[in-house]
């Protein structure tokens, strides 16, 4: 054993160095000649335990901190970091007992009642986990993160003023903190407090400025005067962002600049049809020339959305004729009922699929609906029409999203959930219905029934998460109320 790693403080220096380097395994290896060497250093068997967890072996973490625990079970810390390594193989009983053990031998401890917090948030328990978080913050004034905590809790307890005074509470403490300047953006995009909320979500990248085009040395374009310069507005997020913000592209224009729009090949012809674009860069396209570069979504902020003097007005695209496939396919079942396009889920893979999505059978009020036929507009993994109706699968003459945009001019309503149809249907000016997943996303914003981002769009809300049966009763009474009138 080298002699040098088997004094603790040493070791632990050396253990530190490695890891940040990458080398988590060596640096065990470091502390654990070291755990040998002096058994009683909680320092160097806490570290131990951590770099175990962080290869992904939580169960070496657990025996590391087993055999310290059984000669030294007095150590607050060890009974805390137990508590982690508890959490992690799933023992989350287990986990709480021993951050309450970490508290009756250490009173006070800030970070025992914050990990206790995060225990009793994880196991679906707010008003325990903010007690803690409470404590916590009362404990460390000057620590930001129980602040944060706090503001989770609270929003999820629906107490949105103090969700936002913690969250402020955590920026004066920590004002490079992003994930409080992200959850701040999204409160206040929810309470459509757009003004307030554009700067905050400037952190949504990590820092207080998004990241350049990837290889680019141009500058981020922050709504200077641009007297016949070209910015460059790249992609992020999804389709449905895309479809969204696209109308912000006339700030550019505003300002005296030529635009040019990176687009996701899916969308590539249908902006065809956007105004206020000299360029379309495709998304795999190598591209040069331009003075200045910009993500797509930081354009809010400068052109003032959603309601700015600098945002294309609704409709800001156009759909092309259909092709003869849409017709004939459109032609066999017209027989002068009103047409209704629905769409009911996202992409599997989405995170927020199992809120947004309706299953398929909860849509049979619709297809009951006297004088109405629906057509599915549905693509891919969940295409399908509805069994034992009179629905229309036109799932295989979708196409692209031009493609796609053409059958939606062909409805007469559009009822879908919260994916990328809604905003092709809100972009195209078309009537829309749209089912709203509880808890909401933020810009659907809360209670209100219609939206500040598509005037041809109306909202229809669940009342409980997950229970679609109320919000179709009430789209079947009006779509009945509607093809009556």
């Amino acid at each position: 054993m080298n002699a040098i790693l088997a004094d603790s403080d040493a070791a632990l220096a050396r253990a530190a160095q490695l890891a940040r380097a990458g080398a988590l395994a060596d640096a065990a290896a470091v502390l654990a000649d070291a755990v040998a060497a002096q058994p009683a250093s909680v320092p160097a068997i806490v570290s131990l335990a951590a770099l175990h967890q962080a290869l992904g072996a939580p169960h070496a973490a657990f025996d590391v901190l087993v055999r310290a625990l059984a000669h030294m079970p007095e150590r607050a810390e060890l009974h805390y970091a137990m508590a982690g390594v508890l959490r992690d193989v799933g023992d989350a009983g287990q986990a709480v007992a021993a951050c309450d053990e970490a508290l009756r031998l250490q009173p006070g401890w800030a970070d025992a009642y914050n990990r206790l917090g995060q225990l009793h948030e994880s196991a679906g328990r707010p008003l325990a986990a903010l007690l803690n978080y409470d404590a916590a913050a009362a404990a460390a004034p000057a620590w930001h993160a129980p602040r944060h905590n706090q503001a989770t809790m609270f929003a999820r307890l629906g107490r949105r003023e103090n969700a936002e005074t913690a969250l402020r509470a955590s920026l004066a403490l920590a004002p490079d903190f992003a994930p409080s300047h992200n959850d701040l953006a999204s409160l206040l995009l929810t309470d459509g407090r757009y003004d307030e909320a554009w700067p905050h979500y400037e952190w949504r990248f990590g820092g207080a400025a998004p990241p350049k085009f990837p290889g680019s040395t141009a500058p981020v374009w922050n709504g200077e005067p641009l007297d016949g310069a070209v910015v460059m507005v790249w992609i992020e997020q999804g389709l449905g962002d895309h479809l969204q913000f696209a109308r912000c592209v006339r700030a550019i224009g505003e300002r005296g600049g030529r635009c040019w729009l990176q687009v996701p090949a899916p969308l590539f012809a249908l902006y065809a049809s956007l105004a206020g674009v000299e360029r379309l860069v495709r998304h795999d396209e190598t591209v040069e020339g331009y003075d200045w570069q910009i993500p797509l979504l930081s354009l809010a902020r400068i052109a003032g959305a959603p309601h700015g003097d600098a945002i294309a007005p609704v409709p800001y695209l156009r759909a092309p004729p259909l092709v003869d496939a849409q017709r004939e396919a459109l032609a066999a079942h017209d027989d002068g009922t009103f047409k209704v396009g629905f769409v009911r889920a996202s992409l599997r893979s989405h995170p927020a699929a199992a809120r947004r999505d309706c299953p398929l059978d909860a849509l049979l009020p619709l297809a009951n609906v006297p004088g109405v036929r629906l057509y599915s507009l549905q693509f891919g993994e969940e295409s399908g029409a509805l069994a034992g109706t009179n629905a229309v699968d036109l799932g295989p003459v979708l196409g692209d999203f031009a493609q796609t945009a053409a059958l939606v001019e062909a409805m007469d309503l559009i009822i879908t959930v919260d994916t990328a149809m809604a905003h092709l249907a809100g972009a195209l000016g078309r009537p829309t219905w749209l089912l709203v997943g509880e808890p909401a996303d933020w810009r659907w914003q809360r209670e209100r029934d219609d939206s500040p981002w598509y005037p041809s769009m109306r909202l229809f809300r669940q009342r409980e998460p997950g229970e679609w049966g109320d919000a179709i009763a009430r789209v079947a009474a009006a779509l009945q109320a509607l093809v009556v009138d």
